[in-house]
């Protein structure tokens, strides 16, 4: 089968299009077009390093390959894929591996999609600007495009249906981008609208989107995020905490050896969705050790930036976070309560519940399913007695046990092999055929 894949840059970081699409290889030829994004330009440091990036792709004519030796398997990964913004060189070439590395049952001997850098005008409010970018990704996707089935995350592509000579579209709907922050909601929110209308089949990652998209008329299927457990628990035991001297991490900003426990972690992007009042709260309540924020920053609360129990290294390689996990003591997930939170399903959910370690959250819809396995806490001063407390817990007794068991067999049926069959079963079948 044939893919055209419209979503985030290929390589940059770890999405769930990219989890499923790499299961897809190599029997399945794929087509990924790097888009220019959906963040409005703005005069910031942010812009100009995302403007050099994509610059740099389409100027690039000749895409070398670089081999990685992964667990004694190759993987072939272009040289655009090394975006990873650590800093040094070496950290970008671990980077671009990060999808490479995947359990053995999920991998593929060569697992890399045919990758374009489309040209396009970074601007879309504008009936003109809508007009340009639809002709300029047209000509530039004719042959991609001929017979294969059209996969977006993304709404800014919504021009494109009917232009395109696809097989089919499908929407796989993966936030809530009207609501997300530093997003033009408004325009986003239109051109989903319209995306929703037209394509042949919309599959969404939460029930909250799914009734989102039920209120406007668009059904949709549910597919939630999947997880390479042996991924994270092969390179961090079931609870096992190294100490970080002990934990060969890679080369990156952060030296864990000058931190002392506790080690508190999130990993993901830091920006407005996070609580930062909660993770003040812990900061304040701690002795001794570290909150961990790991991660690319997009406008953080000013607060977490100031604060000497809170440390944020920037963006580290996929391919640290298990062995980051491995020393860390307590994960945590304090996201505050918004509309777009409540519609988000995290990646980071599941790994983090794959690696063992305990897991504090605030509640959301995605982890009401999950919350047998999970700390919740409901304000601030219950999240920092929570993370407290899975500090201070020892071995677990029968029960714990059992729970753990538990745990794991769910997560084993929530891999991203599943997640892609069962993507690839609705593409096959006809809407309206079957459930």
């Amino acid at each position: 089968m044939k893919f055209l894949v419209f979503s985030d840059d290929w390589g940059r970081h770890p999405s769930s299009c990219q989890h499923l699409i790499r299961q897809l290889l190599p029997e399945h030829q794929v087509t990924w077009v790097n888009t220019i994004g959906m963040r409005p330009p703005r005069l910031d440091l942010l812009t100009a390093r995302r403007g050099a990036e994509k610059l740099a792709g389409w100027v690039r004519r000749e895409r070398r390959e670089v081999e990685f030796q992964v667990s004694g398997s190759k993987f072939q990964v272009p040289d655009s894929e090394v975006q990873v913004g650590s800093g040094a060189e070496q950290d970008l070439v671990n980077g671009s591996s990060q999808l490479a590395s995947r359990n053995a049952s999920d991998r593929s001997p060569s697992a890399a999609p045919t990758v374009i850098d489309a040209k396009m005008w970074p601007w879309m409010s504008r009936r003109w600007d809508r007009w340009l970018n639809q002709n300029l990704l047209a000509k530039q996707l004719g042959d991609a495009a001929d017979g294969a089935v059209a996969i977006t995350t993304i709404p800014i592509v919504a021009d494109l249906i009917g232009r395109l000579p696809v097989k089919s579209w499908i929407y796989y709907c993966v936030d809530d981008f009207s609501v997300w922050p530093g997003l033009d909601g408004k325009t986003l929110g239109r051109l989903e609208d319209e995306l929703i209308a037209k394509v042949d089949r919309t599959i969404a990652v939460s029930d909250h989107l799914i009734e989102s998209l039920v209120n406007r008329n668009c059904r949709a299927e549910l597919l939630t995020h999947g997880v390479d457990v042996e991924f994270w628990r092969s390179k961090t035991g079931l609870a096992a905490r190294e100490s970080p001297s002990e934990s060969q991490l890679g080369t990156w900003n952060l030296k864990l050896s000058t931190i002392n426990t506790p080690l508190i972690l999130f990993w993901g992007v830091v920006d407005r969705r996070m609580n930062a009042d909660w993770v003040l709260a812990l900061a304040d309540s701690l002795d001794a050790g570290k909150i961990l924020l790991a991660g690319p920053q997009q406008d953080p609360d000013p607060r977490l930036l100031n604060h000497d129990r809170i440390e944020l290294p920037g963006s580290l390689p996929f391919e640290e976070l298990p062995k980051l996990a491995r020393v860390a003591d307590v994960l945590i997930m304090p996201y505050a309560d918004l509309p777009v939170t409540r519609a988000m399903q995290p990646l980071k959910l599941k790994e983090y519940l794959a690696t063992g370690k305990p897991v504090v959250v605030s509640p959301l819809p995605a982890t009401e399913g999950w919350k047998a396995f999970l700390q919740v806490a409901r304000d601030a001063g219950e999240f920092v007695e929570k993370v407290h407390a899975s500090l201070t817990d020892g071995a677990g007794d029968d029960t714990e046990e059992e729970r753990g068991r538990e745990l794991r067999k769910r997560l084993e049926a929530e891999s991203w092999r599943a997640k892609s069959q069962r993507l690839l079963e609705w593409i096959e079948k006809p809407v309206g055929v079957g459930s």
